[in-house]
């Protein structure tokens, strides 16, 4: 049997599409993913949903450099990786107005990825205790 470390907390099994129909949106090969980059990329597309990154015209661009550090664009609008894990944990609130908030703070304050990520989960604890969830 293989030893597998036992400190690390695991992230649950993935749960079932609730926000896009996988086999009708962007990609052509749903079942080649694994289950978990099926979730990922529908995280993903909720965030940048919420974000306006969908958005027509002038309030598009405009979403893009208020939310650059986040998600960069190149001068000629494609787009780069970007923090793609802080996409993840901001698609898994279920109210736009919070992804935007956390979305704003995160942006102004330019934390990496990882503490943008305790800073989305340590938001959503005290919210919780609040209510707000």
């Amino acid at each position: 049997m293989e030893n597998f470390s036992k400190n690390k907390r695991g992230r649950g099994r993935p749960r079932k599409w609730t926000w896009v129909d996988p086999t009708n949106y962007l990609w052509d090969d749903v079942e080649g993913m694994s289950r978990r980059t099926q979730v990922n990329l529908e995280l993903d597309i909720r965030a940048e949903h919420a974000l306006g990154f969908f958005a027509d015209g002038d309030e598009r661009q405009q979403n893009i450099k208020k939310y650059n550090w986040l998600f960069p664009y190149t001068p000629g609008g494609n787009r780069k990786q970007g923090k793609r894990t802080v996409l993840y944990e901001l698609g898994r609130l279920d109210d736009d107005d919070q992804i935007r908030i956390l979305a704003e703070n995160i942006c102004e304050r330019k934390y990496s990825a990882k503490d943008a990520n305790q800073y989305i989960r340590e938001v959503k604890r005290l919210w919780r205790e609040q209510g707000l969830l």
